[in-house]
């Protein structure tokens, strides 16, 4: 699956900050060679991974939600203007009852804005998308975990896939 977002999504995300929360709660997991070290008798060293895995997890989603909060105002304005370009069309018809170059003129400027406008709202839907789903997917991922190495995997899938979609900026 190749996660994308638009530009104007990706500078409104601290990537700096969601990377050195990953990167710091890596290296707070410890995994050894033969599996995981500082396991504690009753699951002590389990408690403190999930904390560790839960706060880097929690920034994380703090981030994205703040690119998200961008992303759904942007929505809004697409379907205020798309409204608009509807509304401009239906003036085009109405117009060319009278005159048919100015009310033809006035028709296509509202499909063309139309289709502009549906293109942009894609893309910002797709940005939408992206930033809701995969926080779910991790989230049901750090529910599942157990052992140090699961979280471990967890969390540098989620690094993998937020460097992915930093660099697949379009």
């Amino acid at each position: 699956m190749v996660l994308r977002i638009s530009s104007a999504t990706s500078q409104r995300i601290d990537w700096t900050a969601i990377d050195d929360a990953i990167g710091v709660a890596l290296k707070d997991i410890k995994v050894g060679p033969g599996g995981p070290q500082g396991e504690q008798p009753g699951g002590g060293a389990g408690a403190v991974d999930s904390e560790v895995a839960a706060r880097a997890f929690s920034l994380v989603l703090s981030k994205l939600t703040g690119g998200l909060g961008w992303v759904k105002s942007a929505l809004q304005v697409a379907n205020f203007v798309a409204l608009g370009s509807i509304a401009l069309t239906f003036a085009g018809v109405w117009v060319s009852h009278y005159d048919p170059r100015p009310g033809g003129l006035l028709s296509v400027a509202g499909i063309i804005s139309l289709v502009m406008v549906m293109r942009k709202s894609w893309f910002t839907a797709r940005d939408k998308a992206t930033l809701e789903l995969l926080p779910a997917r991790y989230t049901l991922g750090l529910k599942v975990c157990s052992t140090p190495q699961q979280y471990h995997e967890v969390l540098e899938g989620l690094l993998r896939d937020m460097e992915t979609l930093r660099k697949t900026v379009i």
